[in-house]
């Protein structure tokens, strides 16, 4: 896997804690849950918050990273998508004004 460049806008988001307020739907909860009981790195809330806080969006498309770093400019709303177990286990993270939830696709 190459690793990835941050762009201007992510590093200028780099080092700052998420200002808002931070969530988790059942399903998601249950399912970080089960992934930790596994062991699988990396699936903790706070490591998600954190990966999403410093701007590495997990498995987004060129077109998707390209809206996240006009959000970062104009405030507006940013989303994750991480994904696990060879991607049949997924998790997204929408920052959305004061809110920053973490949700399974199903429960958007």
């Amino acid at each position: 896997m190459t690793p990835r460049v941050a762009s201007p806008a992510r590093r200028r988001a780099r080092g700052r804690p998420v200002k808002s307020v931070a969530l988790i739907t059942p399903g998601a909860s249950k399912v970080l849950e089960l992934l930790a009981a596994e062991g699988v790195i990396g699936a903790s809330p706070e490591t998600l918050i954190m990966r999403h806080a410093s701007g590495d969006w997990g498995e987004l498309d060129a077109h998707d990273r390209a809206v996240n770093e006009r959000a970062l400019r104009h405030g507006w709303r940013v989303v994750s998508a991480y994904h696990f177990c060879g991607g049949t286990v997924r998790i997204w993270i929408i920052t959305d004004g004061g809110t920053t939830t973490i949700l399974l696709p199903e429960e958007y």
